[in-house]
């Protein structure tokens, strides 16, 4: 049997993060929102998984849901929220993600933000030199 979710009305939702904070420790907090995130993806939530991932800095469990469904959602989703995503997401994690860093690209165009994609393609050229190591 599929579980149903069903949605908290925000106020109270801010009233039970504002519990949690109150009451347990970020590591705590963090590990919930990764549940909370595996959760999503099984329920083929991937916004929701990505949103609950960034939220406890799982980074590269948000970026394996990325690496996967990235290339839907530079195109059907908003790309300034896949962009938010991405500039989240540390470059020791983006790196093990380079396909991420090609969906970046193509989020940029599509916006027409030609200078962040040349700022983008600079970053990611230091950060593959960095790891390719002295030549």
């Amino acid at each position: 049997m599929k579980s149903r979710l069903v949605p908290l009305s925000s106020s109270f939702a801010e009233v039970l993060q504002h519990h949690l904070k109150r009451r347990m420790e970020k590591e705590q907090i963090d590990a919930l929102y990764r549940r909370a995130s595996a959760w999503y993806a099984e329920e083929g939530m991937i916004l929701e998984a990505v949103e609950a991932a960034m939220a406890g800095r799982c980074y590269e469990q948000a970026a394996s849901l990325l690496d996967v469904q990235g290339l839907p959602m530079a195109q059907g989703y908003p790309h300034e929220r896949f962009l938010t995503w991405i500039k989240q997401i540390p470059a020791d994690v983006l790196i093990h993600h380079p396909q991420l860093e090609v969906w970046q690209a193509a989020a940029l165009i599509m916006l027409g933000e030609l200078q962040q994609l040349a700022e983008a393609f600079s970053v990611t050229i230091a950060a593959w030199r960095c790891r390719a190591g002295p030549t």
